[in-house]
């Protein structure tokens, strides 16, 4: 059992590798995209529980992600 499903979505996730091992550890799903569009197709297969946002991403902002995944 997992403490909780986690979704990041960062334009430059390579570099968070490191936070997202030390979520793993203390028993977090983390699932991550790169972009805004990827977010709103896998939130509308799957619940999360916290979705991290990078404000600042080519295409959609997170802003804009956020509000389309506020309508799912």
């Amino acid at each position: 059992m997992t403490n909780g499903q986690l979704l990041w979505v960062d334009d430059e996730v390579e570099q968070l590798k490191g936070h997202i091992i030390f979520l793993e550890k203390k028993g977090y799903d983390v699932t991550t995209v790169s972009n805004g569009t990827d977010a709103i197709d896998i939130c509308k297969e799957r619940s999360f529980d916290l979705v991290l946002l990078d404000e600042q991403m080519p295409g959609l902002s997170g802003l804009e992600t956020l509000q389309r995944i506020k309508e799912i």
